[in-house]
């Protein structure tokens, strides 16, 4: 076309290399003033050229198709900037898995969809044409596994002779056949149950995963499990065997085989299929073997220059504790800036998702626009997944705070090892790598859930705790904390300036009431609330407001004197489980208290029976002997207390608080009204939604 250039740009808006992905733009000096009356959309497609900024006619229009240079010099469309889907909480990319899935040497043409399975759950499905007679889907999954998260790997792969089309050329989605239709139409050799239990295994598992045939040595994760059909998984199992198997077992042994073997292992059953190997020995961990910190992180030799926290290098600010720690820092430096790691595609996406974040909880300023900087990562990829020339930019920052994590309570601690502890040791890396920068670990009091904790909970444990109780845990996610905090032990013995700050439960804003709804307490009230139970359990649980949580974070960093120290995030106000089923009384819902053994039973029938109840996505935890596994020590403040004295930073009683939070979930629609018109407690406040920053 006359006078229009197609130019396919990076996210810093570069041109792109030959094979690199990035935008489509086309650019002409007779380009449209924008959109009739869309003031925001005219902004976001119709852009100046940066290659031509001294002519305002020069002009860019964004297409919003992704596409590449190949080197003969034609241009290939790989999908669309704005194909993003959210499943289970997760955002993906179908562009994405599409254009790694089409550099498989097996796959012609292929296209990624988003179907509901059996269980009415989005599930990710893949069409391709194959360019061989004979293909491995295993294969194509593990290839993969090698570019995307395990989240964004499709359940279902699906094999076509042909792409159905449009009439103008592009597949037509509409067209697609059914998944079921179409692996109904292909041969598969699969190995089928070799023996009753593994016959059992097989049933139960194509129930729940709405399969008609699995393969023995399938892998649960790779054909649409997820750790919430695990959980139900394991309950059924509990239920249809009459044992009580671990609710790890099937991430230990993720194939029908390896589970059948374990299970017959578990009940004392010496077997061996003939002409199979036997089992391998189980791998005890060694978490002491999983401390090793490369010997070129060390401070060693190098003078720290401390400053206050005006740039920092945030991880986890599009979570929930992140989004508080992101705000107190924009608001106590209003000269500062916030460099955010996040998972995004662009810089804008990025930017969006953690401007989104902050106003989901209504602390967004306009002020903030120009000074959260969005660095593109992935805690779980090598060197954070961030350019060599953005690690390199970071050495400037005045501290990191690293506060991001994947939160798993049934994940094994070796699928939690590269986003938990390798970013610890990627991070201190960059504190080390140029001037010293003060590392400021978020850690968990989970680090203290073991027995060896617990067997002492009428002692108080310190700040300074030895930490050899660590040794004992058995959760991957305390796992992945107790590893991380003695890497960063380690590297203070080095000479590296570090602090370990350990939150309990946390909840709210104190004032505000608004809290994080998908969490376990809240969905423990919930459920509670629906079933119309509540257990009897004396248990002291530590609840601390996000804005005391927060604002102890920004408050150590800020001080030099506060470093090489851990500090507890601990209410001093006496709270128990009891305490907080009370509450749901007293504010009008109808509830009865009963023995813990009663209602679980209870609550096992009902979300066995359906998924509704809001507990159904932890039942891992609350079936599995609640009253222990909450139980926790008392610990000491000192530090924290020293650290604070002279600001006005209070954690408020939980008793004085949860009236606001319950306020605040029933207005956002997560908890029902109460069905008593005549509470014990007053559930009126400011209204959260015309609520002004004093």
């Amino acid at each position: 076309m006359k006078d229009v250039q197609l130019l396919i740009l990076s996210n810093d808006m570069k041109q792109a290399g030959i094979g690199e992905m990035g935008e489509i733009y086309s650019r002409s000096p007779h380009m449209a003033a924008g959109y009739l009356g869309l003031e925001d959309a005219t902004k976001l497609k119709f852009l100046q050229n940066p290659f031509n900024e001294k002519n305002p006619n020069d002009r860019l229009y964004r297409t919003g198709d992704l596409g590449r240079y190949m080197p003969d010099g034609i241009v290939e469309c790989v999908g669309r900037a704005d194909d993003q889907v959210k499943i289970r909480g997760f955002r993906i990319e179908l562009g994405e898995i599409d254009t790694y899935l089409s550099q498989h040497p097996d796959v012609r043409e292929n296209v990624t969809v988003v179907r509901r399975d059996i269980n009415e759950e989005h599930t990710l499905v893949s069409y391709f044409v194959p360019l061989v007679e004979t293909f491995d889907i295993n294969s194509i999954r593990e290839h993969l596994k090698t570019k995307l998260p395990t989240y964004a790997i499709p359940k279902i792969f699906v094999p076509l002779g042909s792409m159905p089309l449009t009439p103008n050329g592009k597949i037509d989605k509409n067209k697609l056949p059914f998944p079921d239709t179409a692996l109904s139409q292909q041969k598969r050799n699969t190995v089928g149950a070799r023996d009753a239990t593994e016959s059992k295994l097989h049933e139960i598992w194509c129930t729940i995963l709405g399969l008609k045939t699995i393969d023995i040595f399938d892998n649960f994760f790779d054909i649409g499990g997820h750790s919430i059909l695990a959980t139900k998984l394991i309950f059924q199992l509990r239920q249809e065997l009459k044992t009580d198997l671990p609710l790890n077992m099937l991430f230990d042994n993720p194939t029908i085989a390896t589970m059948a073997l374990a299970i017959k292992k578990f009940e004392g059953v010496n077997f061996k299929i003939e002409g199979q190997p036997a089992s391998k020995p189980e791998e005890v961990l060694d978490l002491e073997k999983e401390v090793v910190l490369p010997e070129e992180i060390t401070g060693v030799g190098k003078k720290l220059d401390f400053k206050e926290p005006k740039n920092v290098l945030l991880t986890g600010a599009t979570g929930f504790l992140g989004a508080f720690i992101l705000e107190g820092l924009l608001s106590k430096y209003e000269d500062s800036k916030v460099y955010c790691l996040v998972r995004a595609s662009t810089k804008e996406k990025g930017y969006e998702r953690l401007k989104n974040n902050l106003e989901d909880h209504m602390i967004w300023k306009d002020s903030f626009a120009n000074r959260v900087i969005p660095i593109l990562g992935d805690l779980g990829q090598p060197n954070l997944g961030i350019s060599d020339s953005e690690f390199k930019m970071l050495e400037m920052v005045d501290c990191i705070i690293h506060n991001g994590a994947l939160v798993h309570w049934v994940y094994p601690y070796h699928k939690l090892r590269a986003t938990n502890v390798q970013s610890t040791i990627d991070l201190l890396r960059l504190a080390t790598k140029g001037k010293l920068i003060p590392f400021h670990f978020v850690s968990s009091t989970s680090v203290f859930d073991s027995d060896f904790y617990i067997s002492r909970a009428d002692l108080k444990v310190y700040e300074e705790d030895s930490m050899e109780g660590g040794k004992f845990l058995t959760v991957g996610y305390g796992q992945s904390k107790w590893v991380s905090e003695r890497l960063i032990l380690l590297a203070r013995s080095r000479g590296v300036p570090v602090t370990i700050t350990r939150p309990g439960y946390v909840l709210g804003h104190s004032r505000t009431g608004v809290t994080n709804s998908d969490d376990f307490l809240w969905r423990l009230a919930k459920g509670c609330i629906q079933l119309g139970y509540v257990p009897v359990m004396g248990n002291k649980v530590n609840m601390c407001p996000v804005d005391y949580v927060s604002d102890c974070i920004i408050k150590i960093a800020s001080k030099e004197n506060c470093l090489g120290k851990a500090y507890h995030m601990y209410n001093p106000t006496t709270f128990r489980f009891n305490d907080y089923f009370a509450l749901l009384a007293d504010c009008g819902y109808k509830v009865t208290h009963m023995d813990y053994l009663q209602w679980r039973h209870e609550l096992m029938n009902l979300t066995l029976s359906t998924a509704d109840n809001a507990l159904y996505p932890l039942l891992h935890f609350v079936l599995d002997d609640l009253p222990t596994k909450s139980k926790a020590p008392d610990l000491d403040t000192a530090n924290t207390e020293k650290a604070i004295e002279d600001s006005t930073i209070r954690c408020a009683p939980m008793q004085e608080v949860m009236p606001i939070y319950f306020s605040y979930l029933i207005e956002s629609g997560f908890l029902p009204a109460p069905q008593s018109t005549n509470p014990k407690r007053s559930l009126t406040r400011m209204r959260v939604w015309g609520w002004k920053n004093p």
